[in-house]
């Protein structure tokens, strides 16, 4: 088969990759979930649009695996639009839904290919939202930047989402002063030592001070509220911390919360089989954060993707014997506990030229590729080189 990312040198690594044992056939799961982050991944932070090639890419992707039974998910902290283009480029039919803000919202797609959206966050929790946004107006920089709904050639800073409040930041410092200016607001004058080639850092580090102060000033009023930063998609992310489930129990808004939640409202809409669904351990994830470093050098699962990748005290009953149980096994009656439970393999994405390799992080089986381009064809590649 013709690869066109996946280059002669690529395949030839992971092939001696699968001889050597470094990847296995338990790595690989039928009937499993392949599941996706979406920006750094398939869509540019830079220009907030697929990548070159992508959708074409997806489209082959999602035929081949059909071959699997695979259930195909894209997870993402951003609004529905990076789940809908995602969705909208599978090839019809095929198991798939999407996971939007993080958690908070569900996109459903029915054997039609129509998707339906669903609000999933805590509804209480998402009322603090909007109280919270009024109090952080109060600051002239904190109000010019959420007051920043109104797109041009770029979008607005305030971004559209249904249960977080976001600020995604223009993608040049010499954009975001200027979406300011008319606000008569100089970033210098709130930003001690402002330095324009460390705008994302600096700023998003501003903004996320001042949500703090707020939250841990009204903790009674402001504790169902977190706060992400990912600097590397230049936005800031005040989330609910719990999404209510159908049976009025509320759990911790993640996107694995999510991915749980869509297999049930899937299934329960009779469309996905009741045998498919979403189980970490029968996982593979693809992110480009999936493994981080922290300033002592040491590489750790990353924290904005391990909901994805790590899950601790799992109750399995019965486990299949190629899961990754990390740390300390208890048998008890008939009931396996394992301190965590990992996806089968996290797929790293480098945004670079290195080669594919492979190594374990924190327990991890991660395989590093890079680009999303390079990890659609990789599992197709190593699908068919150990399945057939």
């Amino acid at each position: 088969m013709k690869y066109e990312y996946l280059t002669h040198s690529d395949t030839r690594t992971l092939t001696g990759l699968v001889k050597g044992g470094e990847l296995r056939k338990a790595n690989f799961p039928v009937g499993g979930t392949l599941a996706w982050d979406s920006m750094g991944v398939v869509r540019n932070a830079k220009t907030d649009r697929f990548f070159p090639g992508v959708d074409q890419a997806l489209g082959r992707f999602s035929e081949r695996m059909q071959l699997y039974n695979s259930l195909i998910i894209v997870t993402t902290n951003g609004p529905d639009i990076e789940g809908i283009d995602f969705l909208n480029t599978l090839v019809k039919p095929v198991d798939a839904f999407a996971v939007t803000e993080g958690g908070g919202k569900i996109i459903l797609m029915q054997p039609s290919g129509q998707l339906e959206n669903r609000v999933i966050a805590h509804p209480g929790e998402m009322e603090k939202l909007s109280d919270l946004e009024t109090e952080m107006k109060k600051h002239p920089l904190m109000a010019a930047l959420l007051e920043d709904r109104q797109a041009d050639e770029h979008p607005p800073i305030r971004t559209p989402y249904t249960t977080n409040v976001v600020l995604t930041l223009p993608p040049k410092p010499e954009l975001l002063q200027s979406r300011l200016a008319p606000k008569g607001i100089d970033i210098r004058d709130f930003i001690p030592g402002y330095d324009p080639s460390a705008f994302v850092h600096q700023v998003l580090g501003f903004a996320r001070g001042q949500f703090s102060d707020v939250i841990n000033h009204d903790k009674t009023t402001y504790e169902s509220l977190c706060i992400l930063v990912k600097e590397q998609n230049r936005r800031i992310y005040i989330l609910p911390k719990h999404l209510k489930t159908p049976f009025g129990k509320s759990i911790e808004l993640s996107k694995w919360a999510g991915a749980t939640y869509g297999t049930f409202a899937m299934q329960e809409e009779g469309w996905l089989p009741e045998y498919q669904r979403y189980d970490i351990e029968d996982s593979i994830y693809t992110a480009d954060k999936a493994v981080d470093q922290t300033t002592e050098g040491e590489k750790v699962i990353g924290a904005s993707e391990a909901s994805m990748i790590v899950r601790d005290g799992l109750f399995l009953k019965p486990i299949s014997p190629d899961a990754n149980a990390i740390g300390d096994t208890k048998y008890e009656d008939d009931e396996v506990k394992f301190s965590k439970m990992s996806s089968r393999l996290a797929i790293n994405i480098t945004l670079d030229e290195s080669p594919p390799s492979v190594e374990y992080v924190q327990g991890v089986p991660v395989l590093h590729l890079g680009s999303g381009l390079k990890a659609l064809e990789a599992l197709e590649y190593l699908y068919q080189q150990i399945h057939g």
